[in-house]
C-alpha cells in the first residue's frame, strides 16, 4: 500500500516578505497619526494641569491677606534670575521649615518654582501637577533628596522643589516644573512689582508652558538668545514682524505649535501664538528686538511691548536697552496689565 506524503502547510519566504512589507507600510502610515494623537493627549493633560493650578491659585488668593496670587520669599524678595553660578537659587535653604526670621533685614532672592510650591504647601496641589507630560521634567519626590539637617517626610514642610546637590539619585531630569509664571517680583529690592491679584484683568495670562527664551545658560544681554528674539522686516515702514518667526516664540514641549496658557479667570487654552496677552502683547517677551523702535514698528511692535512702552531713554519704561538683565528696570512688567511670563533656568539647580 502506497503511503501518501502529506504536503507541509506554511508560508513561503516570498509570502512572509510580502506580509512583512504590508505591515511595515501600515505602520508607516499609522505612526504619524498615532504620534499626533499622543501629542494631542499630552496637550490636553497639560491644559488640565494648568486649569487645576489656576483653581488652586484662586483658593490661595482668597486666603491671602493681600489677595495676591502666590509670591514666595520675604516682602523684599527679588527673582534669582541666574547670575553665573547662582542659577535659580533662593537665598534660603529650601528644606528649612523656618526660613524667614522676623529680624532678618537682608534682601532675599526667590525662585519662580518656590512661588508655585506655595500651592503644594497651602492649596493641596500634588507635585506631579506641575509636570507637562510632553516635557523632560520629572515629578518631585521628597524621598529622592537628602534631608538630614531638616528631616521631614511632609511635602508641606519644605519651601521649594528639590535642588540638584541634595538629590540621592539622578531623578531630576531638567527639574520638576514645566511652567512659567507671571513675573511677580520687583527687579531690585525696594522697587514696585506687579503681582497678580484678585482684581487683575481676567484676560491676563498668569501661567503657561515654559518661556522658550529662558533656556540654559540664561542670557545676560540683548543678544539673539535673549527674551527679545523675534525677526522684524525693517525694509518697510511701519516695520513688520516676520510671520515665520512667530513660531520661534512658541513653547518647545508642544512641537512649537503653540502653548497652553492659564488666564486670570482660571480658564486654560492652547494658544497658537504667544501674542495672546492683554492687547495681544507677547506673554514671553518685554520687547521684540533691541534695535527696533516701537514708534516705527507700528501696532505690531506695540503689541510686543505691552502697556506703558516709551521711547524716552530717561524713563524706566524705555525698552530699547542693550545693558545687562541684572538690575535693569525695563526687564519687567510696567503695569498690572503687562504680561511677562518667566521660568527658572532649564537645568537642575544646585546649592
Amino acid at each position: 500500500m502506497e503511503t501518501q506524503k502529506m504536503k507541509k502547510k506554511g508560508f513561503t519566504l516570498v509570502e512572509l516578505l510580502v506580509v512583512i512589507a504590508i505591515i511595515a507600510m501600515l505602520l508607516a502610515i499609522l505612526m504619524p497619526a498615532l504620534g499626533k494623537v499622543r501629542q494631542l493627549a499630552q496637550r490636553i493633560m497639560c491644559s488640565t494641569n494648568l486649569a487645576g493650578i489656576g483653581k488652586a491659585m484662586l483658593t490661595y488668593c482668597n486666603d491671602d491677606k493681600y489677595e495676591s496670587f502666590p509670591v514666595s520669599g520675604s516682602s523684599d524678595a527679588i527673582w534669582s534670575r541666574g547670575t553665573s553660578g547662582n542659577e535659580g537659587k533662593c537665598s534660603w535653604d529650601w528644606r528649612d521649615p523656618n526660613p524667614f526670621p522676623t529680624n532678618d533685614r537682608t534682601p532675599h532672592t526667590a525662585t519662580i518654582t518656590s512661588c508655585f510650591y506655595l500651592l503644594v504647601k497651602y492649596a493641596d496641589v500634588a507635585p506631579d501637577q506641575f509636570v507637562c507630560p510632553g516635557s523632560d521634567q520629572k515629578k518631585f519626590e521628597l524621598s529622592k533628596y537628602t534631608l538630614s539637617q531638616f528631616s521631614t517626610n511632609d511635602f508641606t514642610t519644605v519651601w521649594d522643589f528639590g535642588v540638584g546637590t541634595n538629590q540621592i539619585s539622578n531623578s531630576r531630569g531638567k527639574g520638576h516644573v514645566s511652567y512659567s509664571y507671571q513675573y511677580p517680583f520687583p527687579v531690585v529690592a525696594g522697587q514696585k512689582g506687579y503681582p497678580t491679584v484678585i482684581t487683575t484683568n481676567p484676560a491676563k495670562a498668569v501661567a503657561a508652558d515654559r518661556n522658550p527664551f529662558w533656556q540654559s545658560p540664561m542670557p545676560t544681554d540683548a543678544s539673539s538668545d535673549s527674551p527679545r528674539m523675534y525677526i522684524w522686516d525693517v525694509s518697510v515702514t511701519p516695520n513688520k514682524l516676520y510671520a515665520p518667526s512667530i513660531t520661534f516664540g512658541n513653547a518647545t514641549y508642544h512641537q512649537k505649535d503653540g502653548q497652553n496658557v492659564l488666564f486670570a479667570d482660571q480658564h486654560a487654552k492652547f494658544e497658537k501664538s504667544a501674542n495672546c496677552g492683554i492687547e495681544m502683547d507677547n506673554i514671553y517677551t518685554i520687547w521684540g528686538q533691541a534695535s527696533i523702535n516701537p514708534q516705527t514698528a507700528g501696532d505690531e511692535g506695540k503689541r510686543q511691548c505691552g502697556k506703558n512702552y516709551t521711547t524716552d531713554t530717561t524713563s524706566p519704561g524705555f525698552l530699547l536697552v542693550t545693558s545687562s538683565f541684572q538690575g535693569d528696570v525695563s526687564y519687567c512688567p510696567l503695569s498690572n496689565d503687562d504680561c511677562y511670563l518667566v521660568s527658572d533656568v532649564d537645568k537642575p539647580r544646585s546649592d
